[in-house]
């Protein structure tokens, strides 16, 4: 039932159990932690007395739309799991995956995380999490579930057991990643065309998938039953500094994920000689040595954006990958310009728009690097193009599109 008369007022009456499941993109980085009894009992008591709250108190928290009525309509129960929690500060997947449980955590009057490593726990501390193990005994039936990559569909079996529906969230379109790394660097193609078997069987099998542009819908579309393209996130900072007040370049990634270890040796040994006289600033976790050996590596930041709000420009030189490039976004979201390539510009068009500069051999990526350093009219054009395109994928305007591709699945 959806609505309720209490004392003659209208009632609005939300989905009883959100259950979610994420899984992190990358097996290299293994995080471990504890939850403990009492921290999910408190936080269980903090839902329930969220259900307390009066009429207008729970409204708000839900959120408001007829897609979200249309959810709670058919979605009492909803589910979901995750190989860790979420630190947004660690990686664009975990930043994207944050951003989507916090939206869940909006809508949902009871949520509770099934997790394999519940390390992060101090960033959900008011959220009940269980161990993954959980889910074999779990009793209640689901009506939704939803992963957060398709190596969660390692669970499938026990969530259509229970009755869920299934979306999964592709992050990036690995397969597709896999096969352009193979291609480049002659990584093991056996194994990835075992891993590619298994994502397309994922995508089959479930309900709907998100993909995170349309460059990576056009993988997705043939395999998928349904299918909605569910953009990166990102808040664009209050403080966007003139060409002025800025400096040098910054380069920020996630030195766990392959292709931005490829990326950046690929512009130390061909690109980088050239621009020694610019300042660097090289931002990000697990970077191996002679990585972490050049000029201007700073490492893991709690805030990347104060390094990119004050970089002159950002680099993405990305020769494979798949999805979008949360770094490209986040620099447009701080009015950098950027210089990327064709892959890192892909599922943007920011080179089309006038946003970035896309080149993928050396000497165009110096020229670029030179132009934008130089240059205070291209500079201004093209961070205001950057702006503008940061604007679409802000939190109220992606909100609307999870909330209608889950109203689809549920209907």
């Amino acid at each position: 039932m959806l609505f309720r008369s209490d004392h003659g007022r209208p009632r609005f009456e939300l989905p009883r159990r959100l259950f979610v499941t994420g899984v992190r993109v990358h097996d290299d980085l293994v995080r471990n932690g504890r939850v403990t009894a009492d921290r999910v009992e408190a936080g269980q008591q903090r839902i329930e007395a969220i259900q307390r709250r009066d009429d207008d108190t729970e409204f708000e928290h839900a959120g408001r739309g007829e897609g979200l009525m249309i959810l709670c309509r058919s979605m009492r129960r909803v589910v979901v799991l995750c190989r860790y929690l979420p630190d947004r500060t660690q990686s664009s997947g975990e930043l994207r995956f944050d951003h989507i449980l916090r939206h869940l955590i909006r809508r949902a009057e009871r949520l509770v995380i099934f997790s394999e490593h519940p390390g992060n726990r101090h960033l959900f501390a008011d959220v009940p999490v269980r161990p993954i193990a959980d889910l074999r005994q779990w009793r209640e039936p689901i009506d939704l579930a939803f992963l957060e990559f398709w190596f969660m569909a390692t669970y499938l079996r026990l969530l259509r057991a229970r009755g869920a529906r299934v979306v999964l969230d592709s992050v990036d379109v690995e397969f597709v990643r896999r096969s352009r790394e193979a291609r480049l660097i002659g990584a093991d193609a056996g194994y990835w065309r075992l891993e590619r078997r298994r994502e397309r069987d994922a995508y089959r099998k479930v309900d709907q998938v998100w993909a995170v542009s349309d460059a990576d819908a056009v993988h997705i579309r043939p395999l998928a039953r349904d299918m909605a393209v569910v953009p990166n996130i990102f808040t664009r900072p209050v403080d966007v500094p003139g060409p002025e007040e800025r400096q040098g370049l910054c380069f920020v990634g996630s030195f766990f994920h392959q292709p931005n270890v490829d990326g950046l040796r690929w512009y130390r040994d061909h690109v980088f000689p050239r621009l020694q006289d610019i300042p660097h600033t090289i931002v990000g976790n697990g970077a191996p040595p002679d990585l972490a050996a050049m000029p201007g590596f700073v490492g893991h930041v709690p805030d990347s954006t104060v390094c990119v709000r004050h970089a002159r420009v950002s680099i993405a030189p990305l020769r494979y990958g798949a999805g979008l490039k949360g770094k490209v976004l986040e620099a447009w979201a701080c009015g950098t310009p950027v210089v990327t390539t064709t892959i890192g510009d892909e599922g943007y068009g920011g080179a089309t728009s006038g946003a970035s500069i896309a080149a993928d051999d050396p000497d165009a990526f110096v020229q670029a690097v030179r132009r934008l350093m130089e240059d205070d009219a291209a500079w201004r054009a093209m961070s205001a193009q950057g702006l503008a395109i940061a604007a679409r994928y802000s939190p109220d305007v992606v909100a609307p599109v999870m909330d209608k591709a889950l109203a689809r699945v549920s209907a």
